[in-house]
């Protein structure tokens, strides 16, 4: 799965030993930056063809679906547009038992079937009640 991602500066998770990472978030290329993956209250999307921050929207994936799993891939900085730094990456799509959670889409959950990046959720929640029991 191919992607153009925006590039964010701030606080994220990251595993150093995913993806295809090497046990560090720094390259020596300065062209190289890692994806990694965090919640925001808004971010850089792509929205009617234009970069633009925008409001997220979290929602959730049903199972049949699948996600591109780019967290811990190698990304490589791919110009500005907007004043929003870019970059393009290569990562696996992913296909969980459970449904997956996206910012992408802004709601719109034609979105879920586009392979958005996400994160699988490790419970259905369909299943889970507000009290904790299953």
């Amino acid at each position: 799965m191919s992607c153009e991602c925006p590039i964010v500066v701030g606080d994220s998770v990251a595993d150093l030993n995913g993806g295809n990472r090497k046990g560090t978030c720094t390259s020596s290329d300065p062209n190289v930056v890692y994806s990694t993956f965090e919640f925001s209250d808004s971010t850089p999307q792509l929205i009617n063809g234009t970069w633009q921050d925008a409001t997220t929207v979290v929602q959730v994936c049903p199972s049949q679906d699948s996600l591109s799993q780019c967290w811990n891939w190698q990304c490589t900085r791919d110009g500005t547009e907007n004043g929003i730094a870019l970059a393009a990456c290569t990562c696996p799509a992913e296909k969980t038992s459970n449904s997956f959670v996206t910012q992408a889409g802004q709601g719109d959950s034609s979105a879920c079937s586009e392979l958005p990046v996400g994160a699988p959720l490790f419970f259905n929640p369909d299943t889970t009640h507000a009290d904790g029991g299953h």
